[in-house]
């Protein structure tokens, strides 16, 4: 039991250090150099949904799905004032970024752009994710509500043996 309190005392760590602002797109008002409006929390509501069905469509793990939006999340606290054109293309290099963290095998660049009805290039795609991982210190494993809700479970399940 002392494994499971100090795996997940440091997890708990590990979420408070990479956690991103939790004011982040309320902070970042306005409008980019080029008159686009900055992402809101309302777009972010959007494109969260729409890589949830993206992560169904390519049959990705329920770690790759919540990795991906943490990742989303993170890349958007890091970088004030993301301009809503950028916001699709940050989220398909989110989940490419998860899932070659998670996955056996990904979905390729080519896959991704086209599930992205084509709204950008691979080039694009490829030079996204170069600014996230960036953007991210290159950090890119931590822990999800995924990671907690497992947590969670192993410790019902120890403390009903426990109680049987």
């Amino acid at each position: 039991m002392p494994t499971k309190k100090k795996n997940h005392s440091h997890q708990r760590d590990r979420e408070a250090e990479l956690a991103p602002s939790p004011t982040h797109l309320e902070d970042a008002h306005g409008r980019s150099s080029s008159g686009e409006e900055f992402v809101t929390p309302q777009m972010r509501l959007i494109v969260a949904s729409w890589v949830v069905e993206v992560a169904e469509e390519f049959g990705l793990q329920q770690e790759t799905l919540h990795l991906s939006v943490a990742l989303l999340d993170r890349f958007l606290s890091s970088t004030r004032g993301v301009p809503r054109g950028v916001l699709q293309l940050a989220a398909v290099a989110a989940v490419l970024v998860a899932s070659k963290e998670q996955e056996v095998s990904h979905p390729s660049v080519g896959r991704l752009t086209a599930i992205s009805a084509n709204c950008f290039r691979s080039e694009d795609l490829l030079r996204m994710e170069r600014i996230l991982l960036d953007a991210l210190e290159f950090r890119v494993a931590g822990p999800t509500a995924f990671t907690f809700l497992h947590l969670y479970v192993q410790a019902l399940a120890m403390m009903g043996a426990v109680q049987q």
